[in-house]
């Protein structure tokens, strides 16, 4: 008996170290797991930011190849236009006119119209500048919307503008008179008149009233 009673005592001892085996596997084999997910969970972020920077690289190469083109059509249209005003002044200037000096325009923005005249019978305002004045003041523009407030039907409205042929100025003289031009439209738009029943005309005309530096708005409507 007391042999068999030995035998007990030697089970019961060595029960302990084995179940501290099998949860040393277990700690092993789980640190092992999550290092292995580690590992890959990196290994997918690498591959994800290479994508994304990769995909970056393509959509900023594609807008600096866009930007490009717009650039270059750009310049192609402004050399177009360029041409075209260069081509438009050519034809409506001397090469006396061309020989002569810039006038300066450094302050145009104080200078103001000078007065205005009325012709009811031709539905024609006029409108007189100063030699290098392009401003439309408050009161002509005023001036400019109550006389077209006073026409019905509307069928268009002509903008006829006179360069200064005593001044024999170049292409700067021709800009002044262009200005004058789209202030005295932008005055015309304000009385509510569409854009397709605006004209805009430029011409060597005479002094009226003597005086060389003129804008004259003529109203056009149904019955005339």
């Amino acid at each position: 008996m007391g042999y068999e009673g030995g035998d007990d005592g030697d089970v019961g001892a060595s029960a302990w170290p084995g179940f501290v085996d099998i949860l040393s596997s277990v700690l092993i084999m789980f640190v092992f797991f999550l290092m292995i997910t580690a590992v890959t969970l990196n290994f997918h972020i690498l591959i994800f930011k290479g994508k994304i920077k990769d995909g970056a690289k393509i959509v900023i190469a594609e807008v600096k190849k866009d930007a490009e083109k717009s650039i270059q059509n750009l310049t192609v249209e402004n050399k177009v236009l360029k041409e075209k005003i260069n081509d438009f002044m050519v034809q409506h200037i001397s090469p006396d006119q061309q020989k002569k000096p810039h006038v300066q325009l450094a302050d145009m923005s104080k200078n103001k119209t000078l007065d205005y005249r009325i012709d009811e019978k031709k539905k024609t305002l006029f409108i007189f500048f100063a030699p290098d004045s392009i401003t439309i003041d408050d009161k002509i523009s005023q001036k400019i919307q109550e006389f077209l407030d006073t026409y019905k039907n509307v069928k268009l409205v002509n903008i006829i503008s006179s360069k200064n042929m005593e001044d024999r100025l170049n292409n700067i003289s021709r800009k002044i008179t262009i200005s004058r031009i789209f202030n005295v439209r932008n005055s015309v738009m304000r009385a509510k008149i569409s854009t397709v029943k605006i004209g805009a005309y430029m011409v060597d005309g005479q002094p009226i009233d003597g005086k060389a530096n003129w804008v004259k708005v003529v109203v056009k409507t149904d019955k005339s």
